[in-house]
């Protein structure tokens, strides 16, 4: 895909700016190349195995491929159902089930997201908001969350990214909570917040142009349950579901929750501290995940799961392992509502 933007738009600095295209297409590869009308951009999935910086990514694409190992530049665009959950590579796709879900229900007006993950994923898609509607910066192409095709259309163009895929449920769901299930690393404090959608002001690709974005403001204990759209996240499980509203439940796993050994970072070996919990503390921490929720009444509300493997973050030895122990869990306890 080519895209011409101003000169102006990018630093000359070589450097600088592929640190600037980084930041901006994020899970993208972007090429820049000067010609008579500004910066031609070039934009790809990278075909590079080492932008996943797992060493052992091939065995972990070998189960996937299920024995064949599928090519590196589809690794994005990889997503599956399988017993009745909606499994994907990047957790990007988790925005797609949900699309889904808001269809077959023609929208709704309430939803509690239990949200497993290791970040926070509530940054500003490269949507452009209009009069109109929302459209995708990259292809001009329009968005529309409770129309699935678009929501695909989207995340194929990389608009919608890991990182940003919460951020549209916010926007169009009137009541919605979500419980941010982090792991321990990230401090035990259980902290709530209210959401506010709002907009951010696009720097490259619409100038001047609206995205979505979300921004947070204190919440009063007095006010949690009253109706706004709230965030609480904590590292306690026990916590996690404790009055959570009644309302329909979607379940979004990120396995890089349980392990996190390289964070797309490929210094991964010299981070101190890195979250890389071995596969026997994975293994536990599937199992009490799951007795948690069949242990609360959320589960009776329970309308999707959605499971995003998480290359470059969450270790490829562990996936096929790790997979079978999140089936068995579920078929051990039942099928969920909704599926």
């Amino acid at each position: 895909m080519a895209i011409t933007v101003a000169r102006h738009m990018l630093p000359e600095d070589a450097e600088q700016r592929r640190q600037a295209l980084r930041s901006y297409f994020g899970d993208k590869e972007a090429a820049a190349a000067l010609g008579a009308q500004g910066w031609n951009l070039t934009l790809d999935w990278s075909s590079e195995a080492d932008w996943y910086v797992d060493p052992q990514l091939e065995h972990g694409l070998r189960w996937w491929g299920r024995g064949a190992v599928p090519d590196i530049q589809a690794i994005p665009l990889e997503h599956r159902c399988e017993s009745g959950i909606a499994l994907s590579l990047f957790d990007t796709w988790t925005l797609h089930a949900w699309s889904d879900w808001l269809q077959r229900h023609g929208g709704c007006r309430e939803a509690l997201i239990l949200h497993v993950d290791d970040h926070l994923d509530l940054g500003s898609p490269r949507l452009v908001v209009g009069s109109d509607g929302w459209t995708d910066a990259i292809t001009g192409a329009r968005f529309d969350l409770r129309e699935p095709s678009t929501v695909t259309a989207a995340i194929e163009s990389g608009a919608v990214s890991m990182g940003t895929f919460l951020t549209p449920m916010v926007h169009a769901v009137e009541r919605i909570e979500i419980r941010h299930l982090r792991p321990p690393h990230r401090g035990r404090d259980t902290v709530t917040r209210r959401l506010l959608p709002t907009t951010e002001v696009d720097a490259l690709l619409s100038p001047g142009g609206l995205r979505p974005a979300v921004a947070m403001a204190s919440l009063g204990a007095m006010e949690a349950g009253q109706g706004e759209k709230v965030y609480r996240a904590t590292c306690a499980v026990d916590e996690w579901l404790r009055d959570a509203p009644q309302w329909p439940v979607l379940l979004h796993i990120d396995m890089d929750f349980f392990c996190n050994r390289f964070d797309g970072d490929s210094d991964w070996t010299e981070a101190p501290d890195r979250h890389d919990t071995p596969l026997s503390g994975v293994l536990a921490g599937i199992d009490e995940l799951f007795a948690t929720l069949h242990a609360s009444d959320v589960v009776d509300r329970l309308e999707g799961v959605a499971v995003g493997v998480s290359p470059g973050f969450f270790p490829a030895e562990f996936w096929e392992t790790a997979w079978n122990r999140i089936v068995g869990n579920v078929a051990a306890r039942g099928s969920f509502h909704g599926q």
